[in-house]
């Protein structure tokens, strides 16, 4: 499990299943029966999507969007607390290197 902003997590889960299938943004949308501007709008961090639309699209290529509510920790890490993706690299997102691990801070 990755912890993310809740704002952004749909777009990084729906870009990252596209990225999975090897899809552009023009075959997912004639997937979906919309326009590709659509699907570009639906990865853009800085445009609303509904959380319904971004569950239908995941659904469409079998992944299933969960909102997950945990108790947040500070033991051992004082940076638990900032929001990160392990392993992946996106547009959405600054990578730095972090060990042997390559760590994107989603803030």
């Amino acid at each position: 499990m990755v912890p993310a902003p809740l704002w952004i997590a749909g777009k990084v889960a729906l870009y990252w299943a596209m990225e999975e299938r090897n899809l552009t943004n023009v075959e997912f949308a004639s997937m979906l029966g919309v326009r590709e501007t659509v699907v570009r709008r639906m990865l853009d961090p800085d445009h609303e999507t509904k959380a319904e639309k971004l569950a239908a699209a995941l659904r469409t290529l079998g992944k299933r969007l969960v909102v997950e509510v945990r108790r947040r920790c500070r033991i051992g890490r004082p940076d638990s607390g900032t929001p990160r993706v392990v392993g992946r690299s996106t547009r959405f997102a600054t990578p730095t290197r972090i060990g042997s691990r390559e760590m994107i801070n989603l803030e």
